[in-house]
Formats: structure tokens, sequence, C-alpha cells
């Protein structure tokens, strides 16, 4: 942040980030936000770990070796191919009208049931519920709805816009969008206002979430 020059040497600039997030009910928002302060926190394992020790090694000086809590087994669960739980998101929304929720949770459970990391539904919880041992500790998300959230679809009219701005960027960066929703409905007309393209673009991989979904009271861990 870039405070006014009047008041410059009054302004502290500082940029926030989502906390850990811990609802009563937890959706694919709070997978998302938590999967981002995993990376976060991984993040700081590395560069204040693990590439110091590589340093100390490469160098020959005499250490203490610090011990820490390392998450990126949390990271492999969630994101690493063929079985991670975005992966597996992804391959439903693939299939279409087979895909469903009920099926991404069943390969879940089969995939990770001895991951030490995954967790199975509680008794008292649905059978769509499954749990993820954070580094900040556990959370339980409900997955029913996970596959229509993780879809993200574009307004068709939104990247016919952004097809004919001036800017050839957006024109390149949007051109692929509007190719695909053209093919999937049948024609390039775009949709009325407020509907939605049928082109869809996972949203597996991105480690950010909309509003936060449940209430209840939260717990904020930093990454570091």
């Amino acid at each position: 942040m870039v405070a006014k020059k009047a008041a410059s040497h009054n302004i502290v600039g500082i940029l926030d980030i989502f906390g850990f997030e811990i609802f009563d009910h937890n959706s694919f928002e709070q997978l998302c936000i938590n999967f981002c302060n995993e990376k976060l926190q991984q993040h700081f394992n590395t560069h204040v770990f693990k590439e110091e020790e590589k340093c100390y090694i490469s160098e020959q000086i005499d250490y203490s070796e610090v011990e820490f809590v390392d998450n990126q087994d949390v990271l492999d669960l969630v994101e690493k191919k063929p079985t991670g739980l975005l992966t597996l998101l992804d391959n439903e929304v693939k299939m279409g009208a087979r895909g469903t929720d009920k099926n991404f949770i069943a390969q879940a459970n089969k995939s990770h049931a001895k991951n030490p990391r995954f967790g199975r539904a509680k008794r008292k919880q649905g059978a769509m519920y499954f749990g993820v041992n954070h580094y900040a500790g556990r959370v339980d998300y409900d997955s029913e709805g996970f596959l229509e959230k993780n879809k993200d679809e574009l307004l068709l009219n939104l990247v016919e816009l952004c097809c004919s701005a001036s800017e050839p960027f957006l024109q390149i960066l949007f051109s692929k969008e509007r190719g695909g929703a053209a093919s999937a409905s049948g024609s390039g007309a775009p949709a009325a206002s407020g509907g939605k393209s049928p082109a869809r673009k996972s949203s597996g991989k991105k480690s950010g979430g909309g509003g936060s979904s449940g209430g209840g009271s939260r717990k904020e861990t930093q990454a570091s």
C-alpha cells in the first residue's frame, strides 16, 4: 500500500490475509482458505528451516537441528495427483452428469483410508462429511455441494465482453473460454443476462475461497 504524500509519515501499510477457519459448518470455501494457509505455512517452513539447513550443511557450519512440524503431507492429501482431494473433485466435475458429491466422498474415503491426515465422518455427522487434520487442528467438512462450487462457471456475457475488449491481452486470455462455451452450447450467442456459461472452468486448484459459509465461532491462526 502507498500512502498519500501528505500523510506518508503517519501511515503503515498492512497486507491482511484470511486466517485459518473453523466454523460450525465448513464447506468448500473453508477448504480453499485453509489450503491456502497450509501453503503459506509450508512456504515459511521451507525458507526459515529447510533452505537454511541446506545452506548450513553446504557450508559445513555446525548448527543445532531445529524440530518443526512439516505439513507437506497435508498438501499432498489435498493436491497431489492422482488421489489428492482437489484432483478427485476435478475428476468428478469432468464426468458431467455422472459426477456427484457422493462419488467424490466415496473415492476420498477409499483413497485415503490409511492416511493419518484424513478422517472419515464422525458418528454424529452425515455420510457426506470428511475431516482433514491440518497443522492447526482437525476441520470437518461437509462435501455436499462441492462439485457445484468447484465448477466456478463464468458468465457467457462476461466472456463475450472481454473478448470484444480493445485490449489485445484480454482478447487472447478469454478467446479459449469463448470457444469452449460456443461448442458446448451449440452456438456462439451470448446467454441471457444473469445466465451462466456452459463452459466450466474448474477452480479446484485455486487456493482462495469466496465468502465463508456457516455460522459459529471462528478460530484464526496465522500461517507462521
